[in-house]
C-alpha cells in the first residue's frame, strides 16, 4: 500500500510537471502567433476584437497566414 501512495505522489508530481511545461509552450505559441501577425498588420487589439466577435482559433490563424 505505502508503494501505491509512493508512486501515486510521484505521478502526481510528474503530471503536473508536464502540465506546466505545457502551459509554457501554449504561452509561447500565442505569443509568436501575436509577433507573426503584428508583421501581418494585426494589432493585438484587432486580434482580441476578432476572437470576441465570434471567429474560432482556426478562423483566426487563415484570418492571419492568409494575409
Amino acid at each position: 500500500m505505502k508503494q501505491d501512495n509512493s508512486y501515486r505522489k510521484f505521478q502526481d508530481l510528474m503530471f503536473q510537471e508536464i502540465r506546466d511545461r505545457e502551459n509554457i509552450v501554449q504561452q509561447d505559441a500565442v505569443e509568436q502567433f501575436v509577433k507573426i501577425a503584428a508583421t501581418k498588420g494585426f494589432s493585438l487589439d484587432k486580434l482580441i476584437e476578432m476572437a470576441q466577435s465570434g471567429m474560432s482559433g482556426s478562423e483566426l490563424w487563415s484570418a492571419v497566414y492568409s494575409n
